[in-house]
């Protein structure tokens, strides 16, 4: 934590980030007041981290606040971030969007959100949507 106060990089934010995710998922024995306290400095990593990334990589943060969300189990943040990877166009995904695009990896953790929800509709409806064989 002293390095990424001392740089304050998006990529050291990022790391630090998923280590405290990480921490956050395998201490099933610790108080909440600790996991509150983890879950806390996990948002605040992820949405520095956001901040500090440029624009051109949106889609990127978008998915990643997502996913963090869902391993934090705020599952109407993770839906919102997980919609808004769909709404990002920029010149890179338009140019390379086998490459760069993170729409499949999006809609099929939005599925997962919704299928465990009970709601096999707009978990089929994702699907058709936005991952095609």
């Amino acid at each position: 934590m002293q390095e990424f106060k001392k740089t304050k990089s998006a990529y050291s934010g990022f790391v630090l980030g998923i280590l405290f995710l990480q921490l956050y998922s395998q201490n099933k024995r610790t108080d909440r007041s600790k996991k509150k306290l983890i879950a806390e400095t996990v948002t605040y990593l992820f949405l520095n981290y956001s901040k500090l990334r440029g624009q051109d990589v949106e889609q990127e943060v978008f998915y990643n606040l997502g996913r963090m969300y869902q391993q934090l189990g705020v599952m109407y943040l993770a839906e919102y971030y997980y919609k808004k990877v769909f709404k990002v166009h920029n010149e890179l995904l338009e140019k390379y969007p086998e490459i760069m695009s993170l729409n499949r990896e999006a809609a099929y953790n939005l599925h997962i959100i919704y299928k465990n929800s009970g709601n096999f509709v707009a978990a089929r409806k994702v699907l058709m949507e936005h991952i095609v064989i």
